[in-house]
């Protein structure tokens, strides 16, 4: 057996194969580790390959309390350089990934010199850890990476199918406005409407992977022993009250981002930041010659992607509106489509108006409150930073004294 360490509780973290996901969970790894956990982060083989590729073995290394391993996540070949589709991850990982992972947690606990794993923290888009936690009597604590009106709005499709407003009856709905339908059921979520839940109620097929998938994954999100949320009280207060009316055992740690800033460098190091393709930081210098609040960035993440016309008037409204700009992105012709029909007039107008006009202004000074609001929920005394200070008790009570 695996000799026990008490005072340094094991932790297997198992994040969503995506770079959205991935960040923050090696933020909130990094985090307990520098408060004594021991951390084994699991990443699926096809993701290892690609941090190997991107950025050496140092990405993967092991040190003193901080390890790696992998899993198969069951997805048929691919691009060794693609995002993998996040419906087929959702399906294969479900249905492949729960021995592997019984596997490994089995393997961690007869491993010489490692602690006897305490606790699975596992994405909140990857629940088949739950099944495995169970049968091997583990506590297990699920990670939403992303907001809480996300978790909210996954738990209400069920009641979307119940009320038929899911699926849609034909494509027509998408533009004749039936999209505005109001939602006001929703708890902690006022003036919601349908074209504001997630893409994947646009669907005509009861049937359709993602939608059911997601549907199935929200709700064993309240099965586990605790949700954690890479948010912070002042920003979702509302929603965050509901949900814990559903779900009392709730911590919202974030802006992750700005957390991991109060670490020390030797802990924070870049070595271990899991970019999956390889970074280009030579606009950095061009952006450190432009005026300050002149430069619009555009970002639409590692998943979606868009046509080659899109592209184009995506760049030309950019181009026409006058103000210098910096578009990250990665490779094209992988991912999801954007199905939206862009004119470069519209990209254009929407710039000068977030740019120069008073609309603007008052957007980018309320992202500038915001911004001072999260920094104290991290800061000392902040609600972010005592809600982690509860999920580091609450995680070493987990791992000591189980469920």
């Amino acid at each position: 057996m695996g000799s026990i360490v008490s005072e340094n509780p094991h932790l297997v973290c198992i994040p969503f194969p995506a770079q959205g996901h991935v960040n923050p969970f090696m933020q909130m790894a990094k985090l307990l580790h520098a408060r004594g956990f021991f951390i084994t982060f699991v990443y699926t083989e096809f993701n290892h390959s690609r941090l190997l590729r991107s950025k050496g073995p140092e990405a993967v290394k092991n040190s003193p309390g901080f390890r790696f391993e992998t899993i198969p996540d069951g997805v048929p070949p691919s691009n060794p350089d693609a995002t993998q589709s996040v419906t087929e991850l959702l399906y294969y990982t479900q249905k492949h990934s729960v021995a592997p992972l019984r596997d490994l947690i089995k393997r961690l606990n007869a491993t010489e010199g490692i602690p006897p794993v305490g606790c699975i923290i596992s994405d909140g888009i990857m629940c088949f850890s739950i099944k495995v936690a169970r049968e091997l009597k583990i506590p297990e604590v699920q990670f939403w990476t992303a907001s809480t009106c996300g978790l909210m709005a996954y738990l209400q499709f069920g009641d979307l199918v119940q009320k038929g407003i899911y699926p849609l009856k034909d494509e027509s709905l998408l533009t004749n406005g039936y999209m505005k339908t109001p939602l006001e059921w929703i708890p902690g979520m006022k003036h919601m409407r349908l074209k504001d839940m997630p893409s994947f109620v646009r669907s005509t097929d009861p049937k359709d992977i993602a939608f059911n998938r997601w549907l199935e994954e929200a709700q064993d999100n309240l099965k586990s022993d605790a949700i954690v949320i890479n948010t912070f009280e002042d920003f979702e207060s509302e929603v965050l009250e509901a949900l814990a009316s559903m779900f009392p055992n709730i911590y919202s740690i974030g802006p992750l981002s700005l957390q991991v800033k109060s670490l020390p460098k030797n802990i924070d190091s870049d070595a271990k930041m899991p970019s999956l393709w390889k970074e280009n930081t030579e606009c950095l210098a061009w952006l450190d010659k432009q005026k300050p609040d002149s430069t619009v960035y555009i970002n639409f993440g590692s998943i979606a992607m868009m046509t080659e016309d899109n592209l184009k008037e995506f760049a030309w409204g950019l181009a026409n509106s006058g103000h210098p700009f910096l578009y990250a992105c990665t490779t094209w012709g992988i991912g999801l489509e954007i199905n939206s029909v862009v004119k470069r007039e519209e990209v254009c107008r929407l710039v000068k108006e977030m740019m120069e006009e008073e609309t603007g202004k008052i957007m980018r000074k309320k992202a500038k409150e915001w911004k001072r609001k999260a920094d104290e929920a991290v800061g000392e005394g902040g609600s972010a930073c005592k809600d982690f200070n509860h999920l580091v008790m609450e995680l070493q009570r987990l791992s000591f004294n189980g469920r």
